[in-house]
């Protein structure tokens, strides 16, 4: 997928009936700025697409957190939930890189959710210019339940492309 300055790409790894995602934009921003913007997890629901809530549940160090995302899936899916691990690496002045980890047990499921048990990745975050900085988005994810991987992998571009487009029209306003 190629549109509105975002790219979108897929692969499937052996072993796995899963796509990898990885997306690509440039956001009128610095490098900092869409770290912070990404460190903000309160406000995904605004701009990450089908996250309802997002909360911190602890805050390790200033770059570690464990975070709760649910996730709102159309009926008759049920929602879903996951507790990621978020680890921001600083490589430069204006190089970033953010790993995202599936951590299973550490909060207990809720009722009326399925807890999705993968869903790891990583941001790469690189200033080019100024006000200039390419966005990389990189994950596999699981959504659980009885929903046939094959309908996982038709919908894979979707979020990727939602939450890039939303970021880059953020930063353009």
């Amino acid at each position: 997928m190629d549109k509105n300055g975002v790219k979108v790409y897929t692969k499937l790894d052996d072993g796995s009936s899963i796509k990898y995602f990885k997306g690509i934009t440039q956001v009128n921003a610095s490098a900092s700025e869409v770290v912070a913007m990404i460190k903000n997890y309160e406000r995904y629901p605004e701009w990450v697409d089908a996250v309802s809530s997002a909360r911190v549940i602890k805050r390790e160090s200033d770059t570690t957190y464990y975070i709760h995302l649910k996730v709102k899936l159309p009926f008759p899916v049920s929602d879903r939930d996951i507790v990621q691990r978020i680890e921001i690496n600083q490589l430069s002045d204006t190089t970033y890189y953010i790993g995202i980890h599936t951590v299973a047990g550490y909060i207990p499921e809720e009722k009326g959710f399925v807890r999705m048990t993968l869903s790891d990745g990583h941001w790469n975050i690189t200033q080019i210019k100024d006000h200039e900085t390419e966005v990389e988005l990189v994950s596999i994810n699981d959504p659980g339940g009885s929903i046939p991987k094959w309908i996982v992998n038709m919908m894979v571009t979707d979020s990727p492309y939602k939450a890039l487009r939303n970021m880059r029209s953020i930063f353009a306003n």
